[in-house]
This record gives structure tokens, sequence and C-alpha cells, in this order.
């Protein structure tokens, strides 16, 4: 800048004055002391007119500070009767003994004709139940098991041990009758007639006591004889059978087909229930890749491009002027810090000057990194106030509202519209940080501890509501963990009842076949 543009300034005028006060003074005045005393005067009138706009200046900051304060207080009293009401709907909703809907879940789940009921009728309930049709298949007239022990099945097991013993029965009656033919001369009896006629001495000596033994042989009514020991060999092989198919004998085939069946059923429990599990931890692992997602890099820009947007409409709605700045360079060489920058609009308190924001949807963000990382974004935009936003997913455990000198810290669910009155709150809280030291740089009359203290009493109304909202999801998730802990008991009952039907079935189904 060249010296030429600091000479002193001249403004030539020509005055007619008409005031009678002042011509009078003038008057009074002569020669050069009149022009140096009009001098004085027309000084000391503007000065005082200077004063006086600064009066009036002082009285609108004032009243637009306390209209401001007004009106915020006025938002937040009805937000949070709202908020106490929507609290007081939903507990009542979900929590009222009569018309409450976990109420109405609780008795539709374990009323007679309840969900609870309906799933065991249908698993284990009737003929046409679940396990009475897998009994059926496996063991049901239509089964191989029924048609193998189907004494009416030609090709069943009864029918084929009745063929396999009429066959060794038939097959030892015609030995037998082969051994007492006289047609058959290498029979028995023809021997013996043959052996008897040769020796006819001997024969007629003791022809009756041979006769004697060989009818003792023959009867029945002689345990010694030898038809005696062929009948006593067929029974035991009889009863030998008969014990193979009864269940009273542990070693039975019967009773270890049953053992197997009872096994492989006991297998089939312990399947489902590691598939079960299997499932669980599938479905574990994709929460766990949502949650991953959400922290994601994508997924952090979408959360400051939803910032960006909700303080574009707010300083659209106040008159402010916004500006998107994430992707350019400020004040710091190949600084991009600070998403976006509102500056107040003409005619507000604290026009002119600025307010930075800057959201991160990041878990590793502490209260000290996010103030040194909004510090530097004032430095970079030329800013006076900072507000950093943090993300309620990756910060769940964070206050909603805080303030730390000249920035606030949020916390911001942006799937919440419940939620929107934080950013709110931000922005309100922020420019009248602005309007506050726009009046100290003037050095005006304004109650600063009062506007402090609206601040304070905000920043407490802010996380009192988030409190409440807290609690309302935890609520929320008890009911829902609780419906769930019954849906779970009532599928164990179900099995578990289902298994111990099942092996009465199967006991009854043996013990009539």
């Amino acid at each position: 800048m060249s010296n030429a543009s600091w000479a002193p300034q001249r403004l030539e005028l020509h005055l007619l004055v008409d005031d009678p006060e002042v011509v009078g003074f003038l008057e009074d005045l002569s020669g050069v002391d009149r022009d140096d005393n009009a001098m004085v005067a027309l000084r000391i009138g503007t000065m005082a007119l200077q004063r006086a706009r600064g009066a009036v200046d002082v009285d609108a900051i004032r009243r637009e500070g306390e209209r401001l304060l007004i009106d915020v207080r006025q938002a937040l009293v009805a937000h949070a009767t709202t908020v106490s009401q929507s609290v007081g709907m939903s507990l009542g909703t979900y929590l009222d003994p009569t018309t409450g809907v976990l109420q109405q879940r609780l008795d539709k789940l374990i009323s007679a004709d309840g969900d609870l009921a309906s799933v065991l009728q249908s698993h284990v309930g009737g003929d046409n139940s679940a396990i009475a049709r897998t009994l059926a298949k496996h063991f049901g007239e239509t089964s191989p098991v029924f048609r193998l022990l189907d004494p009416k099945q030609k090709n069943g097991l009864i029918a084929s041990l009745e063929s396999v013993l009429g066959d060794a029965l038939a097959d030892q009656r015609n030995q037998i009758v082969r051994e007492f033919s006289l047609d058959d001369q290498g029979s028995a009896l023809s021997r013996l007639v043959r052996e008897i006629t040769d020796q006819q001495g001997r024969l007629r000596a003791g022809f009756a006591e041979d006769v004697g033994r060989l009818q003792e042989q023959l009867s029945l009514d002689h345990e010694g004889s030898a038809l005696s020991r062929l009948v006593s060999q067929v029974e035991k092989a009889q009863r030998g059978i008969v014990e193979q198919f009864s269940l009273d004998t542990e070693t039975s085939a019967l009773s270890r087909i049953k053992r197997e069946l009872t096994a492989s059923i006991d297998d089939l429990g312990t399947q489902q229930a590691t598939f079960q599990s299997h499932v669980l931890d599938f479905l574990a692992r994709l929460e766990e890749r949502k949650r991953n997602f959400a922290s994601a890099p994508q997924h952090g820009h979408d959360f400051e491009a939803a910032m960006v947007n909700r303080v574009r409409a707010l300083a659209e709605g106040a008159g402010d002027l916004f500006a998107a700045t994430g992707l350019t360079t400020g004040e710091i060489r190949a600084c991009k810090k600070g998403d976006a920058v509102v500056t107040v609009g003409p005619g507000r308190p604290g026009a002119g000057r600025s307010i930075v924001f800057e959201a991160k949807e990041d878990a590793s963000f502490t209260d000290q990194r996010a103030i040194a990382e909004i510090t530097e974004a004032r430095k970079n935009r030329a800013a006076e106030v900072g507000v950093f936003v943090f993300s309620r997913v990756s910060s769940p455990d964070m206050k909603g509202f805080r303030r730390i000198g000249d920035d606030l810290l949020v916390v911001w669910d942006r799937e919440d519209p419940g939620s929107a009155v934080l950013l709110e709150a931000a922005y309100a809280v922020a420019t009248a940080l602005l309007a506050s030291a726009d009046a100290r740089s003037l050095d005006l009359e304004v109650d600063l501890d009062a506007m402090d203290t609206s601040i304070l009493d905000i920043e407490k109304q802010v996380n009192r509501m988030q409190g409440i909202r807290d609690k309302c999801e935890s609520i929320r998730n008890a009911a829902n963990h609780i419906d769930e802990e019954a849906r779970k008991i009532g599928d164990n009952l179900g099995r578990e009842v289902g298994r111990l039907r099942g092996q009465a079935t199967t006991l009854r189904s043996i013990h009539s076949a």
C-alpha cells in the first residue's frame, strides 16, 4: 500500500445554518475562532450520533439475544414434553398389563390355543403330527420294517423263518420216514430186517425184547427215546426263534433293533442341535459383518455427507451462509479439515463470524483427539467456534452434548429422526457464542452470564433427553430379549416333548407288532 493512501482526507462543505441556537452561538464568535469552534461543534455532534447509533445496536442485539434464548428454551421444553409423551405411550404400548403388546404376546404364546400350544400340537399332537408322520414313515404299515415283520407278507422275515423251519422239519421227517421204510434197502429198518432174517435163531429168542426196545425208541411217552429227543430239539429251536423276537430279552434281535433305532433318533436330535448351533453362529457372523460395514471408511463418508446436508438445511432456515469445504484446502497448506463452514448472515448478532463443523464415524476418536481435530479445523477455516459431531454407531457411550470452551461435542444418530434436535441445539448454541463474542468486541452491555447459564441448561436438557432415549432403547431391547427367550424355551420344550413321545410311540409300535 502506498503512502499516498494515508494522506489526510478533506471535504469542503458550504453550509447554510438556520438553527437559532447554532446561529446565536456562532454569532457570538468572531474571525478564525468562529470556524474552529464550528469544526469542534461538528465533530462533537458527529461523535454523539455515533454513540447514539451504538446504543441502538446494543438494544437490538440484546433483544435478538433474548428472543433467541426464549425460542430455544420453548423449542426444548416442547420437545421434552413430546419426548415424555412418546416415552409414556411407548411404555404403555409395550408394558400395560391389560393392553400392552408384551402382555398380549405372552398371553398369545402361553394360552391354551396359543403359539406354543400350536407348535407342540403340530409337532407331537395327533395322528397327523410331524413326529407321528415320521414314525409312520419308518415303522408304519407301509414302512420297510413293518413289511419285513408282517406275517402276511410272503417276503417278510416271519414268512421266511416259517419257510426255512418248514423245509427243515420236512427234511427231518422225510429222513425219519426213509429210515423206517422197507422200500428203501438202505434204511435202518431194512437193515434191521435183514439182520433179523440172517439171525433167525437169535431173533426168536430176543424178538420180543427188540420189538419192545424199538417201540420204546419210537414212543413220545419216554423222555430218552429217539423220537422224544427229536421233538425236544425242534421245540428248543422254536423257542430260540421266539426269543429272538421278544423285547423281554436284552440280547434278542428285536431288542438290538430297538436299541439301534433309539440311538439313531438320538443322533438325529444331536445333529439338529448342531445344525441350530451352526445357524446361530452364522447369524452372529452376519451381525459382526454388519457392524464392520458400519465402521468402514465408506460408511464414514456417508455419515459426513449426511451431517453436511443437515447443517445446510439449518443454515438455509436461519438465513446464514453455508459452504461445504470437505474437499477443499483451507488456510493451512494441504489441509482439508473442516467439512462445512457456516457464516452468520447479515442483520443477525455475530454477522460475518464463522462456525466450522467436523464429523467422524470412527470409534478411535476420543474427546482429546476430537478437540485437537476441531481446533485445527477452526484454524484451517478461520472460524471462531467449532462443532465436532460423533456418530452414535461408533460412540454409543458418549454424552449427547458437551461444551468445551469455544468447541461443542455432539453425538448424532443419522438414522434416528429424534436425534436431529442435538444438531439444532449445537447450531443455536454456536450462533449464541458468536453473538456473545461480537458483543464483547464492541464492548456492549450484554448479560453474558445469562447466556452461559442458558447454554449450560441446554447441555443438561439435551443430555437428560438422551438418557431418557437410552432407557427407552434398553426397555425395547429387554422386551425383544424376553420374547426371544420365550421362543427358544418353546422350541426346546417342543423338541424334548417330541423326542419323549417318539420314544413312547416306538415302544408301543414294537410291542403291538
